[in-house]
């Protein structure tokens, strides 16, 4: 472990600031570094970029909404409990 000599108004400060927040004052450190004082460099413009191209490759379109389709849901459970007037997807007709 390092130790860094810091004057006594600036250890004073950082203290006071870390008690505030219920943290050391080597966590209110690591909190305010980039990426938690980790020691990595953040992602640059082109390696993000090139992680959503990444992500995009593998995104299916089913043709219909999934997930938080609640129109679908409540057609489903409808059916489900008897009620066939409600299409399981949007462009079915009952």
């Amino acid at each position: 472990m390092a130790q860094v000599e810091l004057p006594d108004g600036i250890m004073a400060a950082l203290t006071k600031a870390a008690r505030e927040q219920g943290l050391t004052v080597s966590g209110w450190i690591a909190a305010h570094l980039p990426n938690g004082g980790n020691g990595q460099q953040a992602p640059t413009v082109a390696e993000l970029r090139a992680a959503d191209e990444r992500l995009e490759a593998c995104i299916t379109d089913y043709g219909h909404p999934l997930g938080a389709d609640n129109e679908g849901i409540d057609a489903d459970l409808a059916r489900m409990y008897g009620d066939a007037s409600h299409p399981v997807h949007p462009d079915e007709s009952p």
